[in-house]
């Protein structure tokens, strides 16, 4: 039941979004370069409170890709969330940012920049804990139950 439930949700939202026209938006401007900048971390391995290459978190990776775009946000992702303007799913565009609760909480603790938007759903870049600097995909079940908000802020 579990699964035809998470199948419909994607096909509603993948209809709806190729509806709206966000369906393959291409990065411009400060998107796009929010976007290189964190590609350029791909690997680094995780590191709690980390800013560098060779170790960073989840809100370091956006803190900094940001930053280099002359954008300052907090360096938490709680704090980050609290930033911009709330986008529904549909209206999700490359560059926005996307929020998580992975723990036993709701409380967000997790966050990632949205690089692209297709019908095969939202791919997002971020620090995972155990594969450093990855790209993942919203349609995944481990991601889709613990989304819970997406911002922009370009």
């Amino acid at each position: 039941m579990k699964k035809i439930i998470l199948i419909l949700s994607f096909l509603f939202f993948s209809i709806a979004a190729f509806a709206n026209g966000q369906v393959g938006k291409k990065p411009k401007g400060k998107a796009k370069k929010v976007i290189q900048t964190a590609h350029t971390y791909l690997g680094t391995r995780h590191q709690l409170g980390g800013l560098s290459k060779s170790g960073i978190d989840c809100s370091g990776l956006v803190y900094n890709s940001f930053k280099k775009s002359r954008v300052k946000l907090p360096r938490t992702a709680f704090k980050m969330s609290k930033r911009g303007k709330r986008i529904k799913l549909k209206k999700a565009l490359p560059g926005d940012l996307i929020f998580f609760a992975t723990g036993s909480t709701k409380k967000i603790n997790h966050v990632g920049i949205i690089t692209d938007v297709s019908r095969k759903g939202v791919t997002f870049i971020h620090t995972s804990s155990s594969k450093g600097v990855v790209y993942s995909r919203l349609t995944s079940s481990y991601w889709g139950k613990r989304m819970r908000l997406i911002t922009r802020v370009l």
